[in-house]
């Protein structure tokens, strides 16, 4: 907490803000229908603080419609789903789902868009779902209250340079595993594009060499046997 506090003064006094909360991979969500469970499947789950996550533009929920992320949450047992998993699991607003670590049951406030969390740099999402709880619920599923990640949004106006500035005091001032940032994502998004244009471009080719051979192939046939005829 001294450190998230450290990073949270620090930030303020560049005029940025922060939002701390944990980002885990193993917390399971099974569906209730009645007296019947649906398939457990697990998800991407950030446990957040509602009133701060949104660090530069709101998430804002399809069903109930327009909502911002941070009044779906009452302070209860309840979690925020992407779209993709609640089409997988046929889950709506005000269904009931069982959670790892506890036997509460949790009450489905909302449904965000898929795309709020999933992405390239997070493949689980995209594929399996996710969720949001509040930060204050950790405690309750058995997990650590204390935030893994820390997502830090400079002033408006920041440059590029300004956000390799802020990244070189962050590593002189704490010791991160791991940090990316907007231009470094938006550096490696394209690089990833320009590796799917190439290889798309070379099945392309290839597809073209191998139909000409073939066709190459079937005329030699039939002028074969026209010749002997």
């Amino acid at each position: 907490l001294a450190e998230v506090q450290q990073v949270q003064d620090w930030a303020a006094g560049l005029g940025g803000r922060t939002t701390a909360y944990i980002a885990l991979s193993n917390v399971q969500i099974t569906p209730t229908r009645g007296f019947q469970l649906g398939r457990p499947q697990f998800t991407s789950s950030f446990f957040i603080d509602p009133q701060t996550y949104a660090l530069v533009s709101d998430i804002r929920a399809v069903d109930p419609p327009d909502v911002p992320l941070r009044d779906l949450f009452t302070g209860g047992p309840e979690v925020v789903i992407g779209q993709n998993m609640a089409d997988l699991n046929d889950l709506h607003v005000g269904d009931e789902v069982f959670v790892s670590g506890t036997e509460q049951k949790y009450i489905v406030r909302g449904i965000v868009p898929t795309e709020a969390e999933a992405s390239i740099n997070n493949v689980f999402a995209s594929f399996f779902g996710f969720a949001y709880f509040d930060i204050r619920q950790a405690a309750a599923l058995g997990l650590s209250s204390l935030p893994n990640t820390i997502g830090i949004a400079l002033k408006d106006g920041a440059t590029p340079d300004d956000i390799e500035f802020a990244v070189d005091q962050l590593r002189q001032m704490i010791r991160f595993r791991d940090i990316n940032t907007s231009p470094w994502i938006i550096e490696r998004n394209q690089e990833l594009a320009d590796m799917v244009g190439r290889f798309i471009v070379a099945m392309g080719l290839g597809a073209l060499l191998i139909g000409g051979v073939g066709i190459m192939n079937t005329m030699l046939v039939l002028v074969g046997r026209r010749t002997m005829e």
